[in-house]
């Protein structure tokens, strides 16, 4: 994920700090302290399966929640669900919890 990241950034010519891990972190609270970042400056992305299959990725700040019942009016869906890891790596081409917002595998609606 890293690699194609940096490709596209450096590409565009955009700047970036690239904040790497000295330990493996499994919740956006541990990255954020091995970063030494506060949450609301880092982006969670989620991805939510609707009953008909549909797919949508949600990011939002580290420090927030996602709010279904907004996103199920914004989507015009009744039920959605998290996503499984395996449909993860499948619809997005990244294993969960290192989802970014940008290069993924299948085109899906992006809410942020």
């Amino acid at each position: 994920m890293e690699n194609k990241i940096v490709q596209l950034l450096e590409s565009k010519r955009i700047r970036y700090r690239l904040l790497s891990h000295k330990k493996p972190v499994f919740t956006c609270e541990d990255a954020a302290k091995e970063r030494n970042v506060p949450l609301n400056e880092m982006i969670k992305c989620v991805l939510l399966v609707d009953k008909k299959k549909n797919y949508f990725l949600v990011c939002l700040t580290a420090d927030r929640m996602i709010d279904t019942k907004k996103i199920r009016k914004v989507m015009n869906c009744k039920i959605l669900s998290f996503a499984s890891d395996q449909e993860i790596e499948k619809i997005l081409g990244y294993k969960k919890g290192a989802i970014p917002p940008l290069l993924l595998k299948t085109k899906i609606p992006i809410l942020f």
